[in-house]
Formats: C-alpha cells, sequence, structure tokens
C-alpha cells in the first residue's frame, strides 16, 4: 500500500513540475556577435503555449527592453545602441501568468563588437606602481579609422600578456596580478595592434 502511495505522489509532483510554465530563448544563440546600431531578432518559446498573459525580454545595460508581447509567437527586435561598449551582455527573457507569478528564462549571451578594429591602442594609466598586496587595472581604449574611440577594455578582441610573468601576470579584462618585486611590460593586443605600459611591483616575494 505504501509504494501505491509514494508512486502516486511521485505522478502528481512529476505533474506539477511538468505543468509549470517556463521560458526559452531559442534564438540567437549563445555567444552571438552582433555590431553596434544592429537591430537583432530574439524569439522566445514558451511551455505550455499561450499560459503568458505577457513576455518580455530584458538585455543589460544599455540594451534594456523589448516591446512586451501578450501572445505567440515571441519574437522580439532589439536595437543594440550605436554608442555600447563591446564586452559580453545578457538577454533573458520574463513573463506574466498571472498577476505576481511567472517565469524567467535561462540568460543567453550576445558579444557586442564593432565591424571594424582599431588602428591604434591606448592604455591607462601609463604607469602602474604596485605592491604585492594590491591589483591593477587597466582601461583601453580603442582609435577607430573613422575618428572614434571606444573603450575596449572588455572586448573579446583584446588580448592582455606580460613581458615578464613571474613578476605580473596580465589576466582578462585588463586586470594585473602582482607575483614578485621587479619590472615588467603588460602588453593589450587586438589582431596586429598593440601598445604596452611598464609595470613596477614593490615590496617582498610571496612565499
Amino acid at each position: 500500500m505504501r509504494a501505491v502511495k509514494v508512486s502516486s505522489l511521485s505522478c502528481i509532483v512529476s505533474g506539477f513540475l511538468a505543468a509549470q510554465p517556463s521560458l526559452r530563448i531559442t534564438s540567437p544563440a549563445n555567444g552571438t556577435i552582433v555590431h553596434p546600431g544592429q537591430s537583432l531578432t530574439v524569439t522566445v518559446e514558451a511551455s505550455p503555449a499561450g499560459a503568458f498573459q505577457q513576455v518580455i525580454v530584458i538585455g543589460w545595460d544599455p540594451i534594456g527592453f523589448a516591446q512586451p508581447l501578450s501572445a505567440p509567437p515571441y519574437r522580439f527586435t532589439i536595437q543594440i545602441p550605436i554608442k555600447i561598449v563591446p564586452r559580453r551582455y545578457l538577454l533573458t527573457a520574463d513573463g506574466m501568468t498571472s498577476p505576481g507569478h511567472g517565469a524567467t528564462s535561462d540568460p543567453i549571451e550576445i558579444v557586442v563588437e564593432r565591424s571594424g578594429s582599431p588602428i591604434r591602442l591606448h592604455v591607462e594609466p601609463s604607469l602602474l606602481d604596485l605592491s604585492l598586496s594590491e591589483k591593477g587595472y587597466l582601461r583601453v581604449v580603442g582609435e577607430y579609422a573613422d575618428g572614434t574611440s571606444t573603450d575596449v577594455t572588455n572586448s573579446t578582441k583584446i588580448v592582455f600578456s606580460s613581458s615578464t610573468p613571474t613578476v605580473a601576470t596580465a589576466q582578462p579584462y585588463g586586470i594585473v596580478i602582482p607575483v614578485a618585486p621587479g619590472s615588467a611590460k603588460i602588453i593589450a593586443t587586438c589582431g596586429t595592434v598593440k601598445a604596452e605600459i611598464p609595470v613596477r611591483v614593490r615590496g617582498n616575494s610571496r612565499r
């Protein structure tokens, strides 16, 4: 008798979970590269179909919100701002089934990059003077052929490296980790264009 009750309870729980409304972003694919000023189509799948009174897509600032839709098909157009910093951004779908109830999709990632590559890079600050107990943070600005400049520190096109990793290592997004006293150079590279800054690390070596 107990086995029958457990089995029945499992069926009820499984049915309840299966009936829970859910949202899933089906396009674009995770990791899709888009450009500033581009219109991006985002498609959301709702389960069960028609369970939601309203569905919306939300992007990390400054992408913002898409126009909400009250019925399927849930196909949204998102305008990527012209003045947006190249980096990774997340998109999420959110829906309401009734006041105070709804569901949120797993986020997907889009990669915003300018269509061209910079012709010059500038790294700020011009010198890093660190103790062993502090990290350094760089900002990389790309100058383009049209005369515009953009912060490209978090661009997927930028690669950071160190001339002397035993003194300081270069991490993604311009983070510099001191290792031992001495001098090194941190190099920011984008294709064939590069810029470097000197780093001085003060203090005793780590044990």
